[in-house]
């Protein structure tokens, strides 16, 4: 029985610290889209990633277009998430100069158009490099059938190179993650009922070595009135045995006095 205790008591802890880091992987995550815009130019910069949400079918080329070719992006949908590696700030770095060279035609950038507004950002994909002056230009064009237009812009336009897309994570974005106070609640109950119930555990345990050291005391107490009690009646039964013996020996010697007496 105790062993059956012992083995759900453990099934026990591993399903609630998984329930754990499962809620704190969720939190962190949350907590990133939060600081991230993916509607502007500038999302903000987490561990040299940003993320920008897909507003135009630009990028929604037809399957034909994408058939034996070695895309590392393909499709990317309309309201999709796209992540990207952002663009070290330092030009003269060595990280720098690697991530320009490491952009190859084929890849997608995310980057500031020259002719338009500097506010908003375009994502297409890279037909052609080429140098001028130790300035390499790139020129991009989306993968839409009917599109014609094409955009060429030097490196220092660039935000960032595309890695990763997700059209679930873009809808869940747009009508989850951008609601900050619905975050913020999703986020605090599940840790608020947490953190009530470690209290609640924490409290339980004080209680139940309370009442463990109580027992123990209780039960040393009454352990010791009974080894007490066991000495004096010990020492009560020796008393009586002796005074026995010497009522004995009295007697005996009576007897024999009395004997002698006789004669």
């Amino acid at each position: 029985m105790e062993k059956k205790n012992s083995k759900s008591k453990i099934v026990v802890n591993i399903l609630e610290w998984a329930g754990i880091i499962i809620f704190a992987a969720f939190a962190i995550f949350c907590l990133l889209f939060a600081t991230q815009n993916p509607t502007s130019k500038s999302s903000g910069n987490v561990f040299g990633y940003e993320t920008r949400l897909v507003v135009s079918a630009s990028m929604e080329g037809e399957d034909s277009f994408y058939k034996d070719k070695n895309f590392s992006i393909g499709k990317i949908k309309t309201g999709s998430l796209v992540f990207m590696k952002s663009l070290p700030g330092d030009k003269k770095s060595d990280a720098y100069r690697l991530f320009i060279e490491g952009i190859k035609e084929g890849d997608v950038l995310t980057f500031t158009p020259q002719v338009i507004s500097n506010e908003i950002s375009i994502t297409h994909r890279v037909i052609k490099i080429e140098k001028n002056n130790n300035v390499t230009y790139f020129t991009t064009k989306g993968d839409a059938p009917g599109i014609e237009a094409e955009e060429t812009f030097p490196e220092n336009n660039i935000i960032g190179k595309v890695t990763w897309t997700s059209h679930f994570l873009g809808v869940m974005y747009t009508n989850f993650f951008s609601n900050k106070p619905l975050i913020a609640v999703v986020i605090l109950v599940p840790t608020l009922t947490i953190m009530g119930f470690e209290v609640y555990k924490i409290v339980k345990i004080v209680k139940e070595d309370k009442a463990e050291k109580a027992l123990a005391n209780l039960s040393k107490s009454t352990l010791k009135k009974k080894t007490n009690k066991t000495s004096e009646n010990k020492t009560s039964s020796n008393k009586n045995q002796k005074a026995n013996t010497n009522s004995s020996n009295k007697s005996t010697k009576a007897k024999k006095a009395k004997g002698g007496s006789k004669k």
